[in-house]
């Protein structure tokens, strides 16, 4: 494979617009990756924060939604004892105990999801 610019043969491809690069046209950027022009170097850099950017806020979505399910669930389980006294529904308390240990099932399981994304 031959360089974009150059005749010479290529050393590798630009890590972010995919031209081959022969060793007169390599440049490193600050991801330690192979571009091309210092521009692809800089669109590099940004498309990592935005990345990092990304992946902090799903990190706070995951432990907010995390606090709201187990708040439902704790919810759920309250009203599976109020209907125990005021509505001795068997069908209502079945449902009602349900979804709490599913909401608070959830939440277990979506706080460890945050944890394992926070290593």
């Amino acid at each position: 494979m031959k360089c974009s610019r150059h005749e010479l043969e290529a050393v590798g491809v630009c890590a972010y617009c995919g031209r081959a690069v022969c060793s007169q046209c390599a440049n490193v950027s600050p991801g330690a990756r192979l571009v091309c022009l210092e521009s692809c170097g800089a669109a590099l850099a940004r498309n990592d924060r935005s990345l990092e950017f990304l992946v902090e806020k799903s990190l706070q979505t995951a432990r907010a939604n995390s606090v709201n399910y187990y708040l439902c669930g704790i919810l759920s389980a309250a009203a599976t004892v109020a209907a125990w006294f005021w509505l001795p529904v068997p069908l209502l308390m079945w449902f009602l105990g349900a979804s709490a240990v599913a909401l608070i099932f959830s939440g277990v399981w979506l706080g460890r999801v945050a944890r394992k994304m926070k290593l």
